[in-house]
């Protein structure tokens, strides 16, 4: 992309299953019987760094707590798992705890609101900050991604996306 000199040109990329924008972006599945990774990878000759993640969950089921995950109660079985792979190494973000309950994404990110209307669906927003913790995502070739590891039912969900941002290079 050109973009006027000093400028950036900017990622706001949902992950899904084939990395490039293409795939299922919606990780509204049943992936109990195999997991499913939902991912962004660039294509060659580019360069992205990822600064931050956003999430939503949305739930038609009465009710978001703690320890379940949307409205399923008592979480999840595997969980989410964040993972960065750069130059043939994979990176653990969530070191060995995945994200099973709501609660959860607010021990790896912080940033975490139940959101409720009085009518209607109730959904949760996360923003994780790569950049809070010291240093974004990069990704410098197509074998470098940024994956999330699904491995439960989430057929349940009524809209359960995730979104990078930052740039290209």
């Amino acid at each position: 992309m050109d973009y006027e000199a000093g400028h950036r040109a900017p990622i706001y990329r949902y992950l899904d299953t084939n990395g490039d924008g293409t795939g299922t972006k919606d990780a509204i599945g049943n992936y109990s019987a195999a997991a499913a990774d939902f991912f962004i990878a660039p294509p060659a000759g580019q360069r992205y760094y990822l600064a931050r993640l956003l999430v939503v969950i949305e739930d038609g089921a009465a009710g978001f707590d703690t320890g379940d995950y949307g409205a399923i109660t008592s979480g999840l079985t595997n969980g989410i798992v964040a993972k960065w792979v750069r130059s043939g190494t994979t990176h653990d973000l969530t070191d060995g705890v995945p994200v099973k309950t709501n609660v959860g994404w607010a021990a790896q990110c912080y940033d975490v609101a139940l959101q409720t209307f009085g009518a209607g669906n109730s959904f949760l927003t996360v923003r994780w900050t790569f950049e809070r913790r010291g240093v974004g995502i990069l990704l410098t070739n197509p074998e470098d991604k940024f994956v999330l590891t699904l491995n439960d039912d989430l057929s349940t969900l009524v809209q359960h996306r995730f979104q990078v941002q930052g740039y290209i290079i």
